[in-house]
């Protein structure tokens, strides 16, 4: 008789334990001494640094602005240009 689909035996799965699978990576990988390096991968602090130079420029150039234009919000409305000539009587 023979067996349908439906009636497979699943395949075998071989078990390791976790000696085995540590021993098989010390094969693979005879000079890791498992320590972390200090000189490798993304240094954050200058990234940050660099990102922090850049908002305060960005700010900077905002007060700037703000103090050199002003929001008009009726007909025309939108930044203007400050008028900064000086009234004379």
């Amino acid at each position: 008789m023979s067996k349908d689909a439906t009636e497979e035996e699943p395949p075998k799965v071989e078990r390791i334990t976790q000696r085995e699978i540590r021993a098989a990576h010390e094969a693979r990988h005879p000079n890791d001494k498992n320590v972390r390096r200090k000189d490798k991968g993304v240094n954050w602090v200058s990234l940050r640094k660099k990102a922090n130079q850049h908002i305060v420029a960005r700010f900077n150039e905002l007060e700037e602005f703000y103090e050199t234009h002003t929001w008009t919000g009726f007909f025309a409305s939108g930044w203007v240009p400050k008028d900064t000539t000086e009234e004379e009587e």
